[in-house]
């Protein structure tokens, strides 16, 4: 039970943090937005994808569907929650977790964006 709340307050102050960032984004003047944004190193490789294990799979889908916040979520701003780690210094892609209204969707036009290193994905209970 201490972890689930644990969980609850860790994804509640994840939520919070992201509201707050894209509210200052938001409230930026023209100069201050810049014209271009390179996401790319400049010797970019190709997006590595690499599924999450079963295991890790059924530990993140156990640990949202028994989190209190999970059900607040509305359906008209769903959530996505996408894991990764890092290889030789790139990000590798692993799953995402769609989650609105009280359930795990299939795909989603998420309203908020969270992204978490999959090491984490241990310390859930």
């Amino acid at each position: 039970m201490k972890h689930r709340k644990k969980i609850s307050i860790i994804i509640g102050v994840l939520f919070l943090i992201l509201i707050g960032i894209i509210l200052f984004n938001n409230f930026k003047t023209p100069d201050e937005i810049p014209q271009t944004i390179n996401t790319q190193p400049s010797t970019s490789q190709p997006v590595k994808v690499v599924p999450l294990t079963d295991e890790q799979r059924q530990k993140v889908e156990q640990t949202i569907l028994s989190s209190d916040f999970f059900y607040d979520i509305p359906e008209e701003n769903p959530i996505s929650l996408r894991f990764f780690y890092f290889e030789n210094s790139q990000r590798v892609w692993q799953d995402t977790f769609y989650m609105g209204h009280g359930e795990l969707l299939q795909s989603a036009q998420a309203g908020i964006k969270l992204t978490l290193h999959s090491k984490y994905i241990k310390e859930f209970n």
